[in-house]
């Protein structure tokens, strides 16, 4: 079917495509295959040159390096005594000589002879017969020139070392080796190369077998059929190497590849003809079947029409892309139908809008503009064109580079969204804010090649936006003031905590001399129980009051952020006590009522932080105390005790704090524990609002929660719930242990201390500690006089106040240290600050220990110990913990065997009126007959627990009879 619609097409069409294919292809092939050969035969070329090269290296480098090792071992054998001897006496050379050439060889082989000449070139004696009567002249010429001579003939190498004596030759070593014994020449005819050696005459030495057969012993004149080189020899003067290849034999391969190519090229030409002809048979059919369909498309605009080609790929996507065709003009017919349409939509649409409408096309350069987008400015659609002109003109001058910038970086897709406020000049002169907004059509790549929009007129709503920017304007001003308030609060609150932390300073100072005393007091072993018992209280109350100025540095500490957990184990009946102590006084001198409310099952001892703990009791009894007027205050304690694998012995403690007070409104209750949140009540008393923050803060530190419930006029109750670890006992009360006296070091003078403070009772507090122990001590009231003792008496450790008049104790320490012309003391800071960053500046001045006032006695003397190395013998002072109430009930005797029967009554009656002065007068009465059952009674009276004393004077009725 395919023949029958061949001829419809030219003749020539079958010709043209042969003389256009063909041809093209035969000379491309053809110098492919030239262009190949000589590669070939570059590379043949190449390669023979690049074997002569390897050759004559390994030839000139084996040669070259059995000269060197000859003529070193020659040379050597040439400065050999007995050579010499024999040389100049007769006797060495004919005995000595001749023995010592017996046995003389350098190679080791048979064939090699060594033989000494005199200057005349006489041989004297060898190894082997002598072959020729005396030295030639060349040799003889260089024997006496003092020269080194290494000859090559073509019976071997012959090597000549003079000997010289006393800087003239008197003779010569001849060193002879035939050329079958040097393994490289011996081995040219293993080779299929053309190899031999020349002299300067152009005279063959040495030639292998190959190439005599080719040249014979004659240097060859016409080279044209042989490849070759030519290369001299350093150790061999005169003598050349000549390495060759027959060129025909070199070069056979090439000409076995142009004949298979040839072969090749044929084949291919051949089966080329043959494929453009069936080729160009299929493709006039493929092409009759493309005409017709075309012919119907045009005649009869058929786009129904579909086609499909058999044969190669490219005649198949032939066809495909005449049907994509079809099926696209099928597209674009039915698209100008829908576009018709949405143009007519469009147009209804534009002319019902509010907003005005422009198309902008990036392509042609032309702009649309819609009869309402000209009529927001007071125009009709004739009296503007539609170009771009029309817009830029009538943007205001200060909005104009705006709004360019702003549709050039949407354009360029910097911006992912174009909407834009501006102002138009109306017709009437007025300007109109206008809101634009648009989107883009983008090609594949991203360039856009049509922008299309909208234009609103916004001018009413600036007008609104400018009367709402004067109204923001006095707000602004208002809430500027506010923060101005805000910033001096903040401010005040930090130079109250800076205040505190000074105060606590001048505080510590005082009770570093009453802390030290008290310690020094408890060393004395005269003193009586009671007098023990009255340095206690001093200890223990000293130390509560600066827990209590530590809590107040706590707050300054929480106000700056900064603040952690110390737990330790306490007594919550003493934490009771205290926080009752200080708060009973307050309210009766109110006229409240102070209740203190605990169940029985509360825990004895608690491990917790004790003294966060105390301060939000503390705040919330202080609160409910200063608000509430009339009435009373309740302090709530209870527990429940929760026993677990993850929290064993724990107790769920309980405090309530509740008042009779004027209580909060709802709304007031939820800002509560806001920071610097203050109800009315809490400004006319006054306070910074940061009490109740921080002790929610401090509960929730303690994985506790604080919570408020209260109504106007019913007063308020606070409840801390915490989790609290139970511990059975506390641990004794140790006093540091004091040193009675040191170690004496033999051959070491006393020890020297300077104190230096401009406080007298620290001064003496310090010499109370420190001279019973055998120091000596000088005291300085100030950095100067400090430095003026230190020259003169050269103190071992010097204790140094950090703030001293005349000179600190920074500037003393810097001047003390950096004298070099003594040796520097020890320096031991003694302060009462209470900042970190105070104690890295001390440090940085050079001090060598550091140590907080008030310190316990114990700290000093164990920085003294380390820094001058001494020891101590010391006697131990241990006051026991107090005892429970359980503990000591259970220690206590028999009431009868410890008390007579009126005492007894007594007793009973003081604890049943609660007469605690005399109670106590009673019990300290029987500590002259029982001094832990007094201690005991003590207990239980100071934890007023006088149900538990009258259940021991059981015995006695209650109504002061005895029992039967």
């Amino acid at each position: 079917m395919a023949a029958s619609r061949i001829p419809k097409v030219p003749p020539r069409f079958a010709s043209y495509i042969l003389w256009r294919v063909v041809p093209p292809t035969l000379v491309i092939m053809l110098l492919a295959g030239l262009a190949g050969l000589w590669v070939a035969h570059s590379m043949i070329l190449s390669s023979v040159h690049a074997r002569l090269q390897a050759a004559a290296d390994t030839q000139q480098g084996q040669i070259a390096d059995r000269m060197d090792t000859l003529i070193k071992q020659i040379q050597h054998l040439a400065r050999n005594d007995l050579i010499i001897n024999g040389l100049i006496h007769a006797l060495d050379r004919d005995f000595y000589l001749p023995l010592f050439f017996q046995s003389l060889s350098i190679t080791g082989m048979p064939s090699e002879r060594i033989a000494l000449v005199d200057f005349m070139g006489r041989e004297i004696v060898a190894t082997g017969p002598q072959t020729r009567p005396d030295l030639p002249e060349t040799l003889l010429h260089e024997l006496k020139i003092k020269k080194k001579t290494v000859h090559m003939t073509s019976h071997g190498i012959e090597v000549m070392i003079p000997i010289l004596v006393n800087g003239f030759p008197e003779g010569g070593l001849v060193f002879s080796l035939p050329a079958e014994t040097i393994p490289r020449l011996k081995n040219m005819d293993r080779t299929d190369l053309d190899i031999a050696f020349i002299d300067a005459n152009q005279n063959i030495i040495m030639a292998n077998t190959s190439y005599r057969q080719r040249f014979g012993l004659h240097v060859p004149e016409n080279t044209s059929d042989w490849i070759f080189m030519s290369r001299s020899i350093d150790t061999l003067s005169g003598v050349r190497l000549l390495l060759g290849q027959d060129r025909h034999a070199a070069l056979e391969p090439v000409r076995k590849l142009a004949f298979y190519m040839f072969l090749i090229t044929s084949c291919g030409i051949a089966a080329l003809i043959s494929s453009v002809i069936a080729g160009t048979r299929l493709a006039v059919g493929s092409v009759n079947k493309l005409s017709q369909a075309i012919g119907s498309v045009v005649n009869h605009r058929d786009l129904n029409r579909r086609i499909k080609l058999d044969g190669p790929f490219e005649l198949q996507e032939l066809a495909r892309a005449f049907n994509r065709t079809l099926e696209t003009l099928q597209q674009t017919t039915t698209s100008t139908e829908i576009l018709e349409q949405s143009r007519e939509q469009f147009a209804l649409a534009a002319k019902g809008s509010n907003d005005g409408i422009w198309d902008w096309d990036l392509r042609k350069n032309t702009l649309y503009l819609s009869p309402k987008w000209k009529e927001q400015l007071g125009y009709k659609d004739g009296e503007l064109s539609n170009d771009f002109s029309t817009f830029t003109s009538r943007i205001h001058p200060d909005d104009r580079q705006m709004v360019l910038e702003k549709v050039n970086l949407y354009i360029s897709c910097k911006i992912h969204q174009y909407e834009n406020e501006f102002r138009m000049l109306h017709k009437d002169g007025s300007f109109r804010w206008i809101l634009a907004r648009g989107a883009a059509m983008r090609d594949q790549s991203g360039t856009p090649y049509r922008l299309a929009g909208s234009h609103t007129d916004i001018t009413q709503r600036k007008k609104t936006e400018l009367a709402l920017t004067e109204t923001n304007i006095s707000l602004g001003e208002a809430l500027a003031v506010a923060e101005e308030m805000a910033v001096k609060a903040r401010r005040a609150n930090i130079a109250k905590s800076r205040f505190l932390a000074n105060m606590s300073h001048e505080i510590r100072t005082p009770m570093n001399a009453i802390l030290g005393f008290a310690h020094v007091l408890a060393r004395d072993t005269l003193l009586s129980p009671q007098q023990k018992d009255h340095i206690t209280i001093i200890l223990r109350s000293g130390h509560h009051l600066l827990q209590l100025i530590n809590d107040i540095l706590d707050m300054s500490r929480i106000e700056a952020g900064e603040t952690h957990l110390v737990s330790q184990d306490f007594s919550l009946s003493d934490l009771i006590r205290d926080v009752e102590m200080i708060f009973r006084t307050r309210a009766t001198e109110k006229g409240l009522q102070f209740l203190v409310e605990k169940s029985d099952s509360l825990p004895l001892y608690l491990h917790a932080d004790e003294t966060k703990l105390r301060q939000i009791l503390i705040n919330l009894l202080g609160n409910a105390i200063k608000f509430t007027e009339e009435g009373g205050v309740t302090l709530r304690i209870r527990s429940d005790h929760h026993f677990s694998e993850k929290e064993p012995n724990t107790a769920h403690m309980i405090f309530e704090v509740a008042d009779s007070g004027p209580g909060l409104d709802e709304n007031e209750s939820s800002l509560l524990f806001e920071a610097f949140h203050q109800t009315l009540e809490g400004f006319k008393a006054g306070g910074t609002g940061l009490g109740l923050t921080i002790s929610r803060n401090f509960a929730e530190m303690m994985n506790g929660s604080l919570t408020c419930s209260s109504q106007r006029g019913h007063g308020a109750t606070f409840r801390l719930e915490i989790p609290l670890r139970v511990v059975d006992r506390l641990s004794s009360i140790e006093l540091s242990p004091l040193p009675q006296a040191v170690i004496p070091d033999p051959g070491r003078d006393p020890i020297r201390i300077l104190v230096a403070d401009d406080v007298k009772e620290n001064r003496s507090l310090l010499h109370a500690l420190l001279k019973p122990l055998g120091f000596q001590i000088r005291d300085a009231e100030n950095g100067a006089e400090a430095t003026r003792i230190t020259d003169s008496w050269h103190p071992h450790a010097i204790l140094m106040d950090i703030r001293m008049p005349v000179m600190d104790g920074y500037e003393a320490t810097r001047r003390i240290k950096s004298d070099i012309t003594q040796k520097s003391p020890v320096i031991i800071a003694l302060t009462a600050t209470v900042f970190e960053d105070e104690r890295g500046a001390v440090m940085a001045a050079g001090v060598d220990a550091f140590l907080r006032k008030p310190f316990q006695p114990r700290e000093l003397f164990d920085i003294l110990a380390s820094s001058l190395q001494l020891q101590y013998i010391f006697t131990p002072t241990t006051l026991q913990a107090a005892e429970s109430p359980q503990s000591a009930l259970a220690s206590l005797p028999s009431s009868p065997s410890l008390l007579s029967c009126e005492e007894r009554r007594d007793f009973g009656q003081a604890v049943r009126e609660g007469d605690t002065v005399r109670l106590y007068e009673m019990i300290r009465q029987t500590a002259s007959r029982n001094s832990p059952a007094a201690l005991a009674l003590e207990s239980l009276a100071k934890d007023y627990e006088y149900e538990k004393l009258l259940a021991w004077l059981a015995p006695t009725d209650r109504k002061g009879k005895e029992a039967p």
